[in-house]
């Protein structure tokens, strides 16, 4: 995943790691872990966490792509380890090309 990433950043893509984690609780500690097994973090390539904790992760996430300006992107993936954020997502936004994997819990 962390070489696949780089390669997307060093093409020019921007990058969200959308996550049901929250601001106050894993903000810092989310961008952190990150940088250290070696994902992009800058201004292309930002977390996306949710605002408070109570929120529901699918709920924020269909949210959070509402707010994107998609037409704007010749492709948008979404890489997901959760069934119903993916079932979501592709119900609301049938462009976007999702993805499920149980790799991406070990992350």
């Amino acid at each position: 995943a962390v070489s696949f990433v780089q390669e997307l950043a060093a093409a020019g893509a921007q990058i969200a790691y959308l996550t049901g984690r929250d601001v106050a609780r894993m903000g810092v500690g989310t961008s952190h872990i990150l940088k250290k097994w070696g994902f992009p973090v800058h201004d292309k390539a930002v977390p996306a966490l949710k605002p408070h904790k109570e929120m529901d992760d699918a709920f924020f996430k269909v949210k959070w792509f509402a707010a994107q300006p998609l037409q704007q992107f010749s492709k948008v993936w979404f890489f997901e380890n959760e069934p119903l954020n993916i079932h979501m997502v592709r119900r609301a936004f049938p462009q976007v090309d999702s993805f499920i994997g149980e790799t991406f819990r070990e992350l």
